[in-house]
């Protein structure tokens, strides 16, 4: 052979491998930039819309939770009336009837107080929640300082307007 023909063989496998590491460099996917949008965790791809989805989630449940342990706060140990009023407008309309009364009794113990609140919250579906609670109550009897732990179950469900409200709360 020639030397024309070794060097076009050359030439031609040369160009060849580099068609093949430019393949095997975008991986045969026809959308690099879609690639970018995904964030790894645990090696698991989730796109960026999912990503924020999540963190929305996320903070809804937070907000749900602390909204809960500000209702047992301030119907435990309201600071003043309004502030007991504010707080059972968490519950349905007829439930507020039931629960509406003067708090000038809890009002005036200082020494009341609601420390240690833990809620935990199941997502049953988009309509209804379950969840539990557990809580150290201070109070003064007897000029005395008791203490107790209380805990239970409670309900949240969507009202026809689409807003969460306390249904149960035992």
């Amino acid at each position: 052979m020639s030397r024309k023909a070794y060097i076009s063989a050359g030439l031609l496998t040369v160009l060849l491998l580099l068609v093949v590491i430019g393949l095997m460099r975008l991986g045969g996917d026809n959308k690099p930039s879609e690639q970018n949008e995904n964030v790894s965790v645990e090696n698991k791809q989730y796109s960026k819309k999912q990503y924020e989805q999540a963190e929305k989630r996320n903070k809804s449940q937070e907000n749900l939770d602390s909204k809960v342990q500000e209702y047992i706060e301030k119907t435990n140990a309201p600071k003043s009336q309004s502030e007991y009023d504010e707080a059972i407008k968490m519950r349905s309309s007829e439930q507020q009837k039931s629960l509406k009364r003067n708090v000038k009794d809890l009002v005036e113990d200082k020494d009341r107080s609601v420390e240690n609140v833990s809620t935990y919250i199941n997502y049953d579906s988009k309509d209804e929640l379950s969840g539990s609670y557990d809580y150290t109550l201070s109070y003064k009897k007897d000029s005395k300082i008791q203490t107790e732990n209380k805990n239970g179950e409670f309900t949240i469900k969507t009202n026809k307007d689409g807003y969460f409200y306390i249904s149960q709360f035992d």
